[in-house]
């Protein structure tokens, strides 16, 4: 252990540095707050852990996105459908609803596994799903072959 003079931050003070793997770490540190100690530290031993590889497994049903080398063309959609706005809320909401909906955009073009991951109001998540499940596109391409490739889109439904 080697020490090194104080390095002082606003309302906080490490000291008695320790090299290791190459980095120098404080082994003595204390935090204040309108001239109050709220914290103070000190490191006892330091070791190097190597994590389990266990932890960096892929979860079920993990699939590994393709990775494109050539020219990417994005999708285009072709055909949608706007989603019907809910009747209990004609006349009642007076700023646009925004929901979010995230898929997987199939290599025929085709909407699979649609889920909503951003919403306001819950009773449109309904509507924005029935409305994105019949949506065509012109699929992702690579070098002109198509693929599979998640995408999010935002449904907005506007005040009536």
């Amino acid at each position: 252990s080697r020490s090194i003079e104080l390095l002082r931050f606003p309302d906080s003070v490490w000291s008695d540095f320790q090299a290791f793997q190459g980095k120098l770490v404080p082994r003595h540190m204390q935090c204040s707050w309108d001239n109050k100690l709220l914290i103070r530290a000190t490191v006892v031993d330091i070791e190097s852990v190597a994590p389990d590889p266990k932890l960096f497994l892929p979860s079920p049903g993990y699939e590994e996105e393709p990775v494109c080398q050539g020219t990417v063309t994005p999708p285009k959609l072709l055909h949608s459908e706007d989603p019907a706005f809910p009747p209990a809320y004609r006349g009642r909401v007076r700023d646009t609803v925004m929901v979010a909906v995230k898929f997987r955009l199939a290599n025929d073009g085709t909407v699979k596994d649609a889920i909503i991951i951003k919403t306001s109001k819950s009773d449109f998540d309904t509507e924005a799903l029935k409305s994105v499940r019949n949506w065509k596109f012109e699929p992702w391409k690579c070098d002109g072959v198509p693929f599979s490739r998640e995408i999010t889109v935002q449904v907005n439904f506007h005040p009536q």
